[in-house]
């Protein structure tokens, strides 16, 4: 059997071509530096229309910490709208 702590993870792609991917994930990092030990966060742009973000938690003898998991799915969306929203609005003067 396996000892490694069970875990859970979630990947998010979300693909946009009004948008620098690579800008969005940039705004996003500084929320991953405050991240729980226990709570892995990371999101790569994949090429420049697509960004690809996982999200990983362990559950460590407490499957209640899948909240944790979910939680931070909700925060990830709220930032990476607010963050796609102002870039699409800035780069609509930038032309």
């Amino acid at each position: 059997m396996d000892s490694s702590p069970a875990s859970v993870s979630l990947q998010v792609i979300v693909s946009r071509n009004d948008v620098d991917m690579a800008a969005v994930a940039r705004a996003l990092q500084p929320d991953n530096i405050r991240a729980p030990k226990d709570l892995k966060i990371a999101c790569e742009p994949n090429g420049g229309e697509t960004l690809v973000c996982n999200i990983e938690v362990s559950l460590v003898e407490d499957p209640a910490k899948i909240l944790t998991l979910r939680n931070t799915f909700d925060d990830l969306i709220i930032n990476m709208k607010a963050a796609i929203d102002s870039l699409a609005k800035a780069s609509k003067f930038i032309r």
